[in-house]
């Protein structure tokens, strides 16, 4: 065999390695790829599992909220000062306004937290049309007749425009 022959072949050899080099390299690089889309679909999974147990805590947080304050307005011996039906302009003894006036401010904030959280996706739909929109009709031109101001101007905004609406 001449150095001819012995170059041609160890050339020869050399890209037959180098094909399979790239053939292993692809095939590395496609497992990678289905491995990190697996990790992803698993990550999203995780992901929105985590959001559920969120939206649960949240939602058990609001309910027990809700109940202690019911609990505490039914022993409470000023049940009839706290009504949500009063008028606050009827509530003259400062003692009485006061009392009425934190009374719905407790209103405003939990319905600044509901909205907080509608905000950022912790909170459904139906919960936030029905109860929320239930709470501000009922409370926000009370607590703002008590000089309750919202916290926050996006909910100050919900507010403004869910009074605006026109509902039976």
């Amino acid at each position: 065999m001449s150095l001819l022959d012995m170059s041609q072949l160890l050339g020869n050899l050399g890209e037959f390695v180098g094909a399979l080099a790239v053939v292993a390299t692809l095939f590395y690089l496609a497992v990678q790829v289905r491995l990190g889309r697996e990790a992803t679909e698993a990550n999203s999974r995780s992901l929105e599992e985590t959001r559920k147990l969120a939206l649960a805590q949240a939602y058990q947080a609001r309910a027990d909220m809700v109940t202690s304050q019911l609990n505490w307005l039914r022993d409470s011996p000023h049940i009839e000062q706290l009504d949500s039906t009063i008028d606050p302009a009827t509530v003259v003894k400062p003692e009485a306004r006061r009392r009425l006036q934190v009374h719905f401010r407790t209103f405003m904030n939990v319905a600044d937290n509901i909205h907080y959280q509608y905000e950022r996706g912790f909170l459904d739909e139906d919960y936030y049309q029905r109860q929320f929109h239930s709470m501000v009709r009922i409370a926000a031109p009370k607590w703002r007749a008590l000089g309750v101001e919202e916290p926050r101007d996006s909910f100050e905004r919900e507010v403004d425009r869910i009074l605006r609406e026109n509902v039976p």
